[in-house]
């Protein structure tokens, strides 16, 4: 049986009258409490002790902390005594904001790299989008003319995504590879604990899905307030989706790869991986996430939807610096996207008029 004592010295005293006190009182079957010199030196810092009976490793006195710590080899862990603060920090809850004002990342580049490598992306992403994709669809024969069939369309989106997302992470590696190795919580996935109150990415991740719906739809309602007139609209996103819907399972496989792996992958890498953790170095992390939000709706180069792309940036940058995982944003980016399209695809499937819905949105 465990013989743990814990007592407080006032003043110095004679440790083996005190060893002899207490093992009159708690010592049994012949076990002994150990008292030593570390007893001793712990009396003198009028500090409490910890004394552990045969079998158990020596308490560990700790003046410096004003507490003490005791670990046992039965029950895998034995018995600790912890400071307030640390177990508030522990219990951290769902409502805790400072998790969210405090954040930041150990970025070891600044805004040379930041410039460089953002602006390097953009000038690549156009780069494929007008001139390497289009090239390697004609050497395919696919077909990408306003009559050319959906199928050929959502090939060429399979196909203009693969070179974006290749050439996005290489870029990437390539202007942060002289600070390797990177910090752990640099662009850092993980699926453990995912319900954890802290930081779990699912728990978080289903909080964000929740909050996007919110705050697309907040948006999306005050801008019809202010667009009354009935004109006419640029294209959105979704318009682009429409001209590829079809009842091909293949060209429907093609599509959700793009949207809920592809994009997700390279856009939460670039947008919340790379750029907001590099803005914390100059503002606060809530404010990096409303930066890196702008920025994320005008890469969608669509006017029409660039209010409501925000409000979803908003939402991933602040999933991302809530968790510090890359997995929270891209869970949460992957199923709104992949939403959009089931929602699509059966409206299309059942023969409705899409096209017309979304210009009537």
């Amino acid at each position: 049986m465990r013989t743990m004592v814990q007592t407080s010295f006032t003043e110095a005293g004679s440790t083996s009258r005190w060893a002899r006190a207490a093992n009159e009182r708690w010592g049994s079957g012949g076990s002994r409490l150990r008292v030593g010199r570390r007893a001793s030196r712990c009396a003198r810092a009028h500090v409490p002790v910890v004394v552990a009976g045969p079998g158990r490793r020596r308490g560990v006195c700790r003046p410096d902390l004003g507490r003490v710590r005791s670990s046992g080899r039965e029950g895998g862990g034995g018995e600790r005594a912890t400071d307030g603060g640390a177990e508030a920090a522990a219990a951290a809850g769902i409502f805790d904001l400072s998790l969210l004002l405090d954040a930041k990342w150990d970025v070891p580049w600044g805004g040379k790299v930041l410039a460089t490598g953002f602006l390097s992306w953009s000038f690549v992403f156009l780069g494929i989008g007008i001139f390497l994709a289009p090239a390697l669809a004609n050497s395919l024969h696919l077909d990408l003319a306003g009559t050319g069939s959906p199928d050929d369309k959502a090939y060429f989106l399979l196909l203009d995504q693969t070179c974006e997302l290749a050439a996005g992470l290489g870029l990437i590696w390539f202007v942060t590879r002289p600070y390797a190795p990177l910090p752990r919580d640099l662009f850092r996935f993980s699926l453990d604990r995912p319900f954890d109150r802290r930081d779990g990415w699912l728990l978080w991740g289903l909080i964000g899905i929740a909050g996007g719906v919110v705050g697309v739809g907040v948006t999306a309602y005050l801008l019809s307030l202010i667009q009354q007139d009935g004109g006419a609209q640029s294209a959105g996103t979704a318009d682009a989706v429409v001209t590829m819907l079809s009842k091909d399972p293949k060209v429907f496989l093609s599509i959700l790869t793009v949207t809920s792996l592809m994009a997700p992958l390279l856009e939460e890498v670039i947008f919340r991986g790379f750029l907001l953790t590099t803005l914390t170095k100059w503002m606060p992390a809530p404010a990096a996430a409303f930066v890196s939000a702008g920025l994320f709706g005008a890469a969608h180069l669509t006017t029409r939807d660039f209010a409501q792309l925000t409000a979803l940036g908003v939402v991933l940058g602040l999933s991302y610096v809530r968790t510090k995982n890359l997995a929270t944003p891209m869970l949460i980016h992957s199923f709104w996207n992949s939403g959009v399209l089931f929602a699509l695809e059966v409206l299309y499937l059942g023969g409705y008029d899409v096209t017309e819905i979304i210009k009537n949105q």
